[in-house]
């Protein structure tokens, strides 16, 4: 049962760890996708070009959609089970946007500008909840060690003159 339970906590751990890193490539990733797109490319091939050149957890993702729409899936179908498989929310509202625009026909430039924004938002509120935390860490130290030193070295010369004028 220690065993299982160590092997259990160690894959949840990995999980969350990988699930952060893709949380964190995603804003550069859509914006490097967006640019493609931008540029002329069809999605596929812009997630082909993103998948070749990038190196992450998220490329390997957008490597396993192209093989999968190589060997016949359809395009949309394959992007909705990577959305499945990664269980993030904000990759999970990317990917729906995605195939709601390309089956629609609307441009897609302007939905994945809106979601690169609303991830480096994400992004930005992650590193300032970490921040505060630290924060609140790094008082501790302050509070507990620094400052009644601190406290001491002011009090010291005053607690030694009121000793010697007791004495006399």
């Amino acid at each position: 049962v220690i065993v299982f339970v160590a092997i259990d906590r160690d894959l949840t751990q990995k999980v969350k760890k990988q699930r952060m890193m893709i949380d964190s490539e995603f804003p550069a990733v859509i914006e490097m996708y967006s640019l493609a797109l931008s540029a002329g490319e069809t999605p596929l091939v812009a997630m082909e070009r993103i998948s070749s050149s990038a190196k992450g957890s998220l490329a390997k993702e957008f490597a396993s959609v192209v093989a999968q729409v190589k060997s016949g899936k359809a395009f949309h179908l394959a992007l909705d089970e990577m959305g499945r498989g990664i269980e993030s929310l904000l990759i999970r509202k990317f990917i729906d946007s995605l195939i709601i625009a390309t089956l629609r026909g609307a441009p897609l430039t302007e939905v994945l500008q809106r979601h690169a924004q609303e991830a480096r938002e994400a992004q930005r509120n992650r590193v300032m909840g970490a921040a505060a935390k630290a924060e609140i860490s790094m008082m501790v130290p302050v509070v507990f060690l620094i400052l009644p030193i601190s406290i001491l070295f002011a009090l010291w010369p005053s607690l030694a003159n009121l000793n010697l004028i007791a004495g006399v």
